[in-house]
């Protein structure tokens, strides 16, 4: 609110724009394309700004050539650093309305620093420095598009460093020329404009749906045993869809080869005391795609304990940081009441909800799924709680 009682309104379009504006930044950083963030994400006027206050790297940037200069100097100490300086996972989000064309975006922040040469540390394993940060950053409408106005880290609560277990599993390793390469991007990471209200709306229901879809799986995973035999692979998956998840032999291929993973898991869940992988997802960047915007591409980055042994009723969990990466198609189907879709022109409520919908009965599925492993830390003990 400005001017009195003049109230200026978002759109679901400008919030699922702007959100996705704020994730890209941690997609571009840890994919090493941090350059793109400054000529892509910032606007191009003269009253652009950061203000970085992480621990080692406080720094200020004013105007367009300085922000672009701060991302291409990330890319580099990125680089030098073998790949990664870390991430600030985005949560717990708020967007509100500045003016005419103007907005603000805040969000909480899972920080982790990888302690390298980027740093002044040579000697492998590097410490990771945990700590939760703040964003405070500001919008602006554009002919482009939204772009970032400003940008404000600063940070509220720093743990003990963990340190980089490199030799368990091989996912960080010794030598700093086998380290992670940057991730590939889906294809469709472009600017989103619609020509008609119509669009906005498929767009922002693709979006919802699909961010809701693995906020279910993901959510099954971290109830455990419980949370897992709600799943069905018929339900999430299209009839084709593959799955490749570091750590598996191979990729899965078909809702057969599905189906047994999800037996597995199951069953992995009941020996680990009703545990399976806790993820968190974060991050998200959903970008439909295709006349109705039918399909879409989504990426998440995801802090995950998975678990691998126990020790009575307490289990030992690896403790990493993860990508996930998403094909989605839009399908007609029956419901959880075995209803056809689309027979009574949509209806909402619960069973829309589960099959990914948003206001229809079409049932959004996933068609690939794929997840690489960024990082890990130290080992983590813990136990099942709740029912």
């Amino acid at each position: 609110m400005t001017g009195g009682n003049e109230y200026y309104l978002l759109s679901a379009e400008d919030m699922a724009v702007i959100d996705r504006l704020q994730s890209l930044i941690t997609v571009y950083t840890d994919s090493r394309q941090a350059a793109r963030i400054g000529r892509e994400l910032f606007d191009v006027s003269e009253e652009v700004m950061i203000e970085d206050l992480h621990g080692n790297t406080r720094r200020t940037a004013e105007g367009r050539q300085q922000v672009l200069e701060y991302w291409e100097d990330m890319d580099r100490r990125i680089l030098l650093n073998g790949n990664t300086l870390g991430s600030d996972l985005s949560v717990n989000r708020r967007i509100i309305p500045l003016g005419p064309g103007l907005a603000a975006g805040s969000w909480d922040t899972y920080t982790v620093e990888v302690l390298g040469p980027a740093y002044g540390i040579e000697a492998l394993p590097y410490p990771y420095r945990i700590s939760a940060g703040h964003y405070e950053n500001t919008f602006v409408r554009t002919p482009e598009g939204w772009k970032i106005r400003s940008l404000t880290w600063k940070p509220l609560v720093e743990f003990d460093p963990y340190s980089c277990e490199g030799d368990k599993d091989g996912v960080i390793r010794q030598n700093i020329d086998d380290w992670p390469q940057p991730y590939e991007l889906y294809p469709h990471a472009g600017t989103y404009a619609a020509a008609t209200s119509e669009e906005d709306i498929l767009y922002c229901d693709a979006v919802m749906a699909v961010k809701n879809l693995a906020g279910r799986i993901a959510q099954a995973f971290t109830a455990g045993s419980s949370g897992l035999r709600t799943l069905t692979a018929e339900e999430i998956f299209t009839e084709g869809a593959e799955l490749s998840i570091q750590g598996l032999p191979e990729t899965l291929k078909g809702r057969e080869e599905l189906s047994l993973w999800l037996s597995r898991e199951i069953v992995k869940a009941d020996h680990y005391c009703g545990c399976a992988p806790v993820i968190l997802l974060t991050t998200a960047v959903a970008e439909p795609f295709g006349e109705g915007y039918t399909k879409a591409n989504a990426s998440w980055m995801s802090l995950t304990l998975e678990p691998f042994d126990k020790d009575g009723m307490k289990v030992l969990f690896r403790n990493k940081t993860c990508r996930w990466m998403a094909g989605f198609e839009k399908t007609a189907g029956e419901t959880a009441d075995g209803q056809t879709a689309g027979d009574d022109g949509g209806a909402g409520g619960i069973d829309a909800e589960m099959n990914g919908g948003i206001g229809g009965m079409d049932q959004w599925k996933i068609s690939s799924l794929r997840c690489v492993t960024f990082s890990t830390m130290s080992d983590m003990k813990g136990r099942r709680t709740g029912a």
